[in-house]
């Protein structure tokens, strides 16, 4: 989520939220701070960190994270 909004943002649709733990490209902690910012906006959300995982885990195809995650985004 940028820091910077025009408008401020009230409502939010459900949301999920995937991270890589170990990602160098957006910290773990951006995804915290996404978690606290969806909290009061959206009417669900769900979050899933990955231990020891980089910035695009999902894309290492037939990896256990990708299919993970792809499981998760279906049934969310």
């Amino acid at each position: 989520m940028p820091t910077i909004v025009k408008h401020p943002i009230t409502r939010l649709p459900p949301t999920f939220i995937l991270h890589g733990e170990a990602d160098e490209a957006v910290p773990v902690q951006e995804a915290y701070a996404l978690e606290t910012f969806v909290q009061t906006r959206a009417p669900s959300y769900a979050m899933k960190l990955y231990p020891g995982a980089p910035h695009g885990f999902d894309f290492e195809l037939g990896g256990a994270n990708s299919v993970d995650a792809k499981q998760r985004v279906v049934a969310f």
